[in-house]
């Protein structure tokens, strides 16, 4: 068995408006850890949370490693851009169904890879034998 372990580039992550902070580090610390670049989109209800963080953390990574950006999706629609983007090499999506048929039609264009977590509403199940 050989483990190999190569950079893919860019990743993107595109992140929910509820537990922005947590979802987005879901996202971001495995892209730098194996020595990508990141992207990070979070929701446009809830983006200064993201964009507060990753102002106090972007001294510990060289330049241009972490990036956010924001917009107002009614008027320019980054994520769409984001998710098309030809250096984008792969895209970790957590949201709604909809949006996330959407990405993936966007990366099949030039067979990105995914991780998409969609429409989930049990982000913990209490069980009564546990």
């Amino acid at each position: 068995v050989e483990v190999c372990r190569r950079p893919l580039g860019a990743v993107a992550g595109i992140g929910p408006w509820n537990f922005p902070i947590l979802c987005m580090f879901q996202k971001v610390a495995p892209a730098v850890v194996l020595g990508n670049t990141f992207v990070g989109k979070p929701s446009p209800f809830t983006p200064l949370s993201m964009l507060l963080i990753a102002s106090l953390i972007k001294d510990c990574f060289p330049k241009g490693v972490l990036n956010m950006i924001t917009a107002d999706d009614s008027k320019f629609r980054a994520g769409a851009h984001l998710t098309a983007h030809p250096d984008i090499r792969k895209v970790s999506f957590t949201g709604s169904v909809p949006t996330g048929k959407a990405i993936m039609k966007a990366c099949s264009d030039d067979v990105k890879r995914m991780t998409l977590e969609m429409g989930g509403n049990d982000a913990a199940i209490v069980r009564g034998d546990v």
